[in-house]
């Protein structure tokens, strides 16, 4: 996907702001005793995301895109040295907010491009962002989450995927709960799916939610979750792998080169 960076910008940075202000009056303080494992382990999206970080106390992470900055705390609270950006100035405040309010005052927010993000070469352990790669162009970011890594670094990005046709017309066509703007991004097709972690050393996707997709029919307040369907889709693709395609999301898990 090809953007022309300065009008993609002033979009997203026009949609995500308002997104964050919608929020500004949450309550921001998270659950006592949560954290970023304990999250992965009721999130259906986040399936195997655990168990590729491992360890997360002191590790150096950059979190592509806080949006809200709710996994930014959750991530600190695992013990992560977390920095963090995004192109909203207001996702930005509230992140920062946020953070504050659960204690976590080291945590770094910074305003940043994820296609000219301003940190330094191998400054980072572990790379992580949900729903952020699909807005941005792989010719220009993928070389940029390599060049951050550390060598034996490793990356993982939770995206939206877009082959599946009727679900690619319910995203853009059909109202349903707590659903953002329609605005620059796209889901991954299969050649954007392979691009991106065409740098690493190792590189690997597991398609989610085939059936158990029906969750997100629900509004987030509801907190439904079907780990019952969760399971059988994973069964049901690994033994008929055509159907990944029809999946509505892909865990990417890349790996740095150690040398």
């Amino acid at each position: 996907m090809t953007l022309d960076n300065d009008t993609f910008a002033d979009r997203e940075i026009a949609k995500w702001d308002a997104v964050s202000a919608a929020k500004q009056h949450e309550n921001l303080r998270m659950s006592p005793g949560d954290n970023f494992a304990a999250y992965c382990e009721r999130d259906s999206l986040s399936a195997g995301v655990r168990e590729f970080l491992g360890d997360l106390r002191g590790v150096r992470l950059l979190e592509f895109g806080c949006g809200s900055g709710f996994l930014t705390v959750l991530l600190a609270a695992s013990g992560a040295k977390v920095t963090t950006f995004d192109l909203s100035p207001a996702s930005v405040a509230l992140t920062r907010r946020r953070c504050d309010e659960n204690g976590f005052h080291d945590v770094v927010t910074e305003v940043a491009d994820a296609q000219d993000p301003p940190f330094e070469d191998a400054s980072f352990d572990v790379i992580f962002g949900r729903a952020i790669l699909h807005h941005l162009d792989v010719d220009r970011t993928a070389p940029q989450i390599e060049r951050m890594l550390v060598p034996g670094g490793r990356a993982c990005f939770i995206e939206p995927l877009g082959t599946n046709p009727l679900l690619a017309f319910v995203r853009d066509h059909v109202p349903y709960p707590n659903k953002n703007p329609v605005g620059d991004d796209h889901p991954f097709d299969d050649d954007e799916l392979r691009a991106w972690g065409a740098w690493a050393a190792t590189y690997r996707w597991r398609e989610l939610q085939l059936f158990s997709m029906l969750e997100r029919a629900f509004p987030y307040s509801w907190k439904v979750r079907l780990p019952n369907l969760g399971r059988m889709d994973r069964a049901i693709m690994e033994r008929v792998p055509a159907l990944r395609r029809y999946a509505r999301y892909a865990v990417l898990e890349m790996t740095k080169s150690p040398d």
